[in-house]
């Protein structure tokens, strides 16, 4: 009889309006799961599209959260806008869940929106080398998972 292994990485809805008093004693905001790899059918390293599986991400999960905090065990690794989608007017220059509304598809991007003008920007470049080391640690746990669509 197989066994499901425990969850490598985990997702988390973080809410940065939490008062102090909802913080843990580590210093880091109470949470909500919102998913985990065992959610993540694949991704694609080159394209970033993350295709779920046994959940439909969607407004109705991710509004209530302002952010949403990927997770090595108790490690944080890094932390993306919750969620993002054509309408948005705003500029992120960090790593964002995008959704592409026409084709029906998710990606983590490093911002948005993902257009070489913003890419060039220097925060979007510093945010992304702040991130490499754990952003290598997510893909060698999705590699280890044959989760890595090529």
């Amino acid at each position: 009889m197989g066994s499901v292994h425990p969850a490598k990485i985990v997702a988390y809805g973080i809410n940065s309006s939490v008062s102090s008093q909802a913080r843990s004693k580590d210093g880091t905001t109470s949470a909500n799961q919102v998913f985990s790899d065992e959610n993540i059918a694949w991704f694609n390293p080159v394209t970033r599209e993350i295709k779920f599986k046994d959940l439909e991400p969607s407004a109705s999960i991710f509004p209530v959260y302002d952010k949403i905090e990927f997770r090595k065990g108790t490690k944080s690794l890094f932390t993306a806008s919750s969620y993002v989608y054509g309408i948005y007017s705003q500029i992120f220059d960090d790593l964002v869940i995008y959704y592409d509304i026409e084709n029906e598809k998710y990606y983590l991007a490093d911002c948005y929106p993902n257009t070489p003008q913003v890419r060039m920007l220097e925060s979007v470049k510093q945010n992304t080398e702040k991130r490499a080391i754990a952003w290598q640690e997510f893909l060698d746990v999705l590699k280890s998972e044959n989760k890595l669509k090529k």
